[in-house]
């Protein structure tokens, strides 16, 4: 698999400068006194003095009150790890993506990720090709897991193939979010060869 990934080439399209859009962190609006670096706010994400203007806060690797200072106080540390946590679970619409393929009308679904997406890609033209409605669903992002749309996803169709290399564990979070809905069906391999699309395409037609 790292092999695959290191030897991979393509064409990649860069944008415009002026079609980036920069997005600068907060800056405090109070004064050098009050302002603490890890203070909760509304949005969860504190805002961020430069160093060298003149702000003072501590930066370390252990738990820490909202000065920055660290601290193994039960309840100044179950707050911190709270506010990490709101910080992604409350804008999942910003951190989530994934990329769909064929996913209209399928009636299966293959689930995958990183490297053997690709794999995926060629089996879902190939079954489509023979006219089987089969859809892609790959996430870009495993954590936070997508679950509102594969819940969907497990709604609309009757089995959902995961491959991955490995003996499991992708399988498991659609499993969770699937409820019964779908049938899911792990396609597991290790040993460092890929799942080639042809396999998942035999193991689509064999299940299928």
């Amino acid at each position: 698999k790292k092999k695959v990934i290191a030897h991979l080439h393509e064409g990649v399209a860069l944008p415009e400068s002026d079609e980036i859009e920069i997005v600068n962190r907060k800056k405090p609006t109070v004064s050098r006194e009050e302002y603490e670096p890890y203070a909760d706010t509304k949005d969860h994400v504190p805002p961020m003095a430069n160093f060298f203007e003149g702000y003072r806060y501590h930066v370390t690797g252990l738990s820490h009150n909202p000065k920055g200072l660290p601290s193994t106080d039960f309840e100044v540390v179950h707050a911190i790890q709270v506010r990490r946590q709101k910080k992604i679970t409350e804008h999942l619409d910003d951190i989530l993506k994934w990329e769909e393929r064929s996913m209209e009308d399928a009636e299966i679904a293959i689930i995958a990720y990183g490297s053997i997406g690709r794999s995926a890609t060629d089996a879902v033209e190939h079954l489509r090709a023979e006219g089987v409605k089969i859809g892609l669903f790959r996430p870009l992002t495993l954590w936070p897991f997508p679950e509102k749309r594969v819940a969907e996803i497990a709604r609309q169709v009757k089995r959902i193939f995961v491959p991955e290399m490995n003996l499991g564990q992708l399988v498991l979070e659609v499993e969770r979010m699937a409820k019964g809905d779908a049938e899911v069906i792990g396609i597991n391999q290790v040993g460092g060869v890929m799942i080639r699309p042809r396999e998942i395409v035999s193991r689509v037609k064999e299940v299928a």
